[in-house]
C-alpha cells in the first residue's frame, strides 16, 4: 500500500487559459531504485521506517514481450542456427545428441524439435541421388537397346560411375557443398556423362570391327582420331555453365555449385572417354565381337 500510494500518476483536472484547455496530470512514478528505497513504510509502533532498512530493492523484473506456448501448453522456445559454411545434417545430428543427453539428465522435461530443416535437406538429397541412380540405369538400358551388344555397353557402364567418382574428387578439392543444388547438377551430368564414352567407342569399334585391326591399336587410334572434336564438343558445353562461377550477385551465389558440377562432371566424362574407355574396350571388345555385326529388331 506504501508503494502503490508513492508510485502515483494521476489526473488533476484542466486550467483554461486565453480561451484553451490544458489537461494537468500530476506524476510521481519512480524513475529509479533509489526512490524506491527511499518511500516511508508505517512500522506496527506506529512510526515510519524507510524501506531500504526492512528490505532489499533490486530492479529485475521485466515485463513479457514473448509468449512460448507448444501444444497449448507454456514452454520456453530455443533456436539453434549453424555458423556459416558449417554442415545443416550433421549439426542438427550432433543436437539430436545432446538434446537425448539432456532428457536423460533432467527428470520430468521433455524437449521437443518443432522445426528441423535437416528432416528436409536430406529428404531432398535422397530423392536427387535416387534420381541420378534411376537415371544412370535407365542410360544404360538405353545403351543396350541401340548399340545391341552387351560388351559395349558395359564398357559405357563402367565409365559412368568412374566419371561421377571422378567429380566428387573434384568437387571435394574445390570446397563445394554437397548440397540440393549441387546434386542436381550431378543428376543433370550423368546424362552427358556418356557423351564422349560413345563417341570414342564407336570409333574404336569401327577401327576395330570395320578395319580389322588389333583390339589394342585400335583402341590408340580410334580414341585420338576424335579426341580432338570430343574435347571442343566438351569445352563448349562448359562455356555454357562455367561463367556462372565469375558473376556477381544473387545468380551466384545460387547456380554456382550447380555450374561447378557439371563443369567437373564433363571434366571427368572427357578425361574417362580419352582413357579408361580405350583401356576396358582394348580388353572387353575382340575382333571376335560379332554380337553388332547383324541388324537389331531396332535397326530393321
Amino acid at each position: 500500500q506504501a508503494l502503490q500510494a508513492a508510485n502515483l500518476n494521476l489526473p488533476a483536472g484542466q486550467i483554461t487559459e486565453r480561451g484553451l484547455d490544458y489537461i494537468v496530470r500530476t506524476t510521481g512514478e519512480f524513475t529509479n531504485v533509489a526512490e524506491i528505497e527511499e518511500v516511508r513504510v508505517p512500522s506496527s509502533r506506529g512510526g515510519l521506517v524507510r524501506l531500504a532498512d526492512i528490505a532489499i530493492v533490486k530492479d529485475t523484473y521485466q515485463d513479457a514481450d514473448q509468449l512460448s506456448r507448444h501444444n497449448g501448453s507454456p514452454s520456453v522456445s530455443l533456436s539453434i542456427q549453424k555458423e556459416a559454411g558449417a554442415n545443416t545434417v550433421q549439426v542438427a545430428e550432433r543436437v539430436h545428441r545432446e538434446v537425448q543427453a539432456i532428457e536423460a539428465e533432467l527428470v520430468g522435461l521433455e524437449l521437443v524439435a518443432i522445426n528441423d530443416t535437416s528432416e528436409f535437406i536430406s529428404l531432398s538429397i535422397r530423392g536427387i541421388v535416387e534420381s541420378a541412380l534411376n537415371g544412370a540405369v535407365l542410360a544404360i538400358l538405353i545403351l543396350l537397346v541401340f548399340l545391341g551388344s552387351i560388351q559395349s555397353t558395359l564398357v559405357i557402364g563402367i565409365a559412368i560411375p568412374v566419371s561421377i567418382v571422378a567429380t566428387f574428387i573434384l568437387v571435394y578439392f574445390s570446397n563445394t557443398t554437397l548440397n540440393m543444388v549441387s546434386m542436381g547438377g550431378l543428376a543433370l551430368g550423368v546424362g552427358m556423362l556418356v557423351d564422349n564414352a560413345i563417341v570414342v567407342l564407336e570409333n574404336i569399334y569401327r577401327h576395330q570391327q570395320e578395319e580389322g585391326k588389333e583390339p589394342k591399336v585400335a583402341a590408340a587410334e580410334g580414341a585420338e582420331e576424335v579426341g580432338t572434336a570430343i574435347s571442343a564438343s566438351t569445352l563448349t558445353t562448359i562455356s555454357v555453365f562455367l561463367p556462372v562461377v565469375f558473376i556477381a550477385g544473387l545468380a551466384r551465389e545460387i547456380f554456382k555449385d550447380l555450374a561447378l558440377t557439371v563443369t567437373f562432371s564433363l571434366l571427368a566424362s572427357l578425361g574417362v572417354a580419352l582413357t579408361i574407355v580405350p583401356s576396358v574396350a582394348a580388353r572387353l571388345l575382340s575382333t571376335k565381337d560379332t554380337g553388332r555385326t547383324k541388324k537389331s529388331w531396332l535397326q530393321r
